[in-house]
């Protein structure tokens, strides 16, 4: 915790309302901008307006003056300065835990759940956590959180959450929005990573010039290694920027980490992995050779975090992708995997990784594409699904205020006139229903694009949408 009083002299305010002796003696235990997410000793940052329906009786963080008769402290500037009030009262969290991160198109949130696993295997003691798209893991629990990297705020809360329930060491997802915007500085990171740059975010950062210098600045926040995927065509960008620097790949020998497959089956792979010129023969229960790419990331940072390679293997039978990554439904009597693939790199991987591990099986698709994102991406996915897989189902992912049918028309025009194997569905639970129908022995289903997710936003409206649970209720 820290006095009001100091942070006031660290951080001048532009000017105060209502702020007496008493609340600058007080002390500050944290900082929010959610109201629903105050506790006694916050301070509660008002971004727009006066928060409605406030509990207690917060010292505000205001851009100016606002209808409140409490105390305020009011900045010009108070996006950075709320970020700055952060990293300074979480200083202890920050200072005690160890930090790793990943960025990159496609993986992050596979390495990182790899790297919790890895760690939980070898540092038990320091209750490793991780936080991106899949929410804040921590000792067993999982907490929901609204974007891959958090809002400066709310990534120091969880940052702080998880300290407190004893996590010495958490894995992060650094996306390109997160580093573009600054919600990572002040956080030291002892090892970051590269998996893949592709076609993404476009929208957001008009050019892959633009998207390729975001994450960069991943690594200008790193004091320790660097992990890098030397089989992407962008890995020059990243490569050099630390002195330690661990290369892996799936084609080169030249690699600090290197695998050959052997063999592979529905239960994952066969491989030979070297490690600095030492061989070892390995199972690796994961599908898909791009997760054998996350394998190869998230046991680099382990490395390059210090761990031996002795404690790493005795942990890799015991490793599984994250929930909505090439997740099996169990309990079915067809065989339906589901996954996240949203982007077309990320669609024609899973794709040819069911492929290779089900040589013998049809592959049918279903997907759609996200509402007032990237539009461009479509076609290209409409293209690769036509490409790679039999029978294709275009229907609803988040439609969000976008027009389903126009997405799916936008997609559609990818896809060559002469594919005859398409449908269009715009309700996505219909959808589903029809390409279980249309499975038989000889046939397999993936479920792109909505992954571990378990709602759609369609017309302004979230709903609750459990791809698993309405493929069980099939009849």
């Amino acid at each position: 915790m820290r006095v009001l009083g100091e942070m006031l002299e660290q951080f001048p305010p532009s000017s105060t309302n209502n702020l007496h002796k008493e609340v600058i003696d007080s002390q500050v235990k944290g900082i929010t901008h959610r109201n629903d997410r105050f506790s006694e000793g916050d301070v509660l940052v008002a971004f727009r307006s006066t928060p409605e329906s406030l509990q207690g009786n917060p010292v505000l963080l205001c851009r100016e003056k606002c209808d409140w008769a409490g105390p305020q402290i009011i900045y010009d500037n108070l996006e950075n300065i709320s970020r700055e009030w952060a990293v300074a009262l979480n200083q202890q969290a920050l200072h005690e835990m160890k930090f790793l991160a990943v960025t990159g198109t496609n993986g992050k949130s596979t390495v990182v759940e790899l790297c919790r696993q890895f760690l939980c295997g070898v540092y038990a003691n320091l209750k490793p956590s991780s936080l991106g798209t899949l929410g804040l893991v921590c000792a067993d629990k999982v907490q929901e959180t609204p974007n891959t990297t958090l809002l400066p705020l709310d990534l120091h809360k969880c940052i702080r959450e998880a300290y407190d329930e004893g996590s010495r060491v958490m894995c992060l997802e650094a996306s390109s929005h997160g580093l573009a915007e600054g919600r990572l500085e002040g956080i030291d990171f002892a090892v970051s990573a590269f998996t893949n740059l592709s076609h993404d975010h476009l929208d957001y950062h008009k050019s892959m010039a633009e998207y390729q210098q975001a994450k960069a600045k991943l690594f200008k926040l790193t004091k320790g290694a660097a992990v890098i995927n030397m089989d992407c065509s962008y890995m020059s960008s990243f490569a050099g920027i630390q002195e330690n620097e661990i290369l892996y790949s799936l084609k080169s020998r030249d690699a600090s980490l290197n695998i050959e497959v052997i063999a592979c089956s529905a239960d994952g792979f066969e491989v030979i992995l070297m490690d600095d010129g030492e061989m070892h023969h390995i199972d690796i229960p994961l599908l898909g050779r791009y997760n054998l790419e996350n394998f190869l990331c998230a046991f680099g940072m382990l490395r390059a975090f210090g761990v031996e390679l002795e404690s790493l293997l005795p942990v890799i039978p015991s490793l599984s992708l994250p929930k909505g990554r090439l997740e099996k439904v169990k309990g079915m009597e067809q065989l339906v995997y589901i996954d996240y693939a949203h982007t077309p790199d990320a669609l024609a991987r899973t794709i040819k990784c069911l492929k290779e591990h089900y040589p013998e099986k049809e592959i049918h698709v279903l997907f759609g594409c996200g509402g007032e994102r990237d539009q461009e991406k479509r076609p290209k996915m409409g293209q690769l699904a036509a490409e790679l897989a039999h029978k294709i189902i275009l229907t609803s992912d988040n439609s969000r205020g976008e027009e389903t049918t126009e997405i799916m028309e936008s997609i559609k025009r990818g896809v060559p006139e002469n594919f005859k194997n398409l449908k269009c569905i715009r309700d996505r639970e219909e959808a589903i229903s029809c390409a279980l129908k249309g499975l038989n022995q000889s046939s397999l289903l993936l479920l792109a694009g909505k992954g571990h997710e378990l709602y759609q936003d369609i017309a302004g409206k979230v709903n609750v949408f459990d791809e698993r649970q309405i493929c069980l209720n099939y009849r």
